[in-house]
């Protein structure tokens, strides 16, 4: 919330409130670590997106989470079997200090 996005919830919630719900009507349903997301749960979230025309943007590092659920890992079904669009980051955002960037960089090229 204190990056910008007063409305951030849960995906739990998004799902069981319909108020929630109504506020993303034709705009967007951004869901971050969507990795982790049970295919039930990115089912309805697809639905919900379709019904309410909304844009759907899932992020997330299939490679660094996934559900604990069974049948999670969907970033990776959507990416190679159905031919998602994929954006991909090539400079590391996250890390400012110029030492542990380089060292998340090295990381990251293993």
């Amino acid at each position: 919330r204190s990056q910008g996005f007063p409305d951030a919830n849960t995906v739990a919630q998004f799902l069981d409130q319909p108020a929630m719900q109504e506020k993303a009507r034709h705009g967007v349903i951004w869901v971050d670590e969507a990795g982790m997301l049970a295919v039930r749960d990115l089912d309805q979230v697809c639905a919900l997106a379709k019904d309410l025309s909304a844009r759907l943007i899932l992020q997330g590092d299939p490679k660094q989470h996934r559900s604990v659920v069974r049948h999670g890992n969907m970033m990776n079904v959507l990416q190679e079997f159905a031919g998602l669009p994929v954006g991909r980051l090539t400079e590391i955002w996250r890390q400012k200090d110029k030492g542990y960037k380089a060292i998340v960089a090295q990381i990251a090229g293993s």
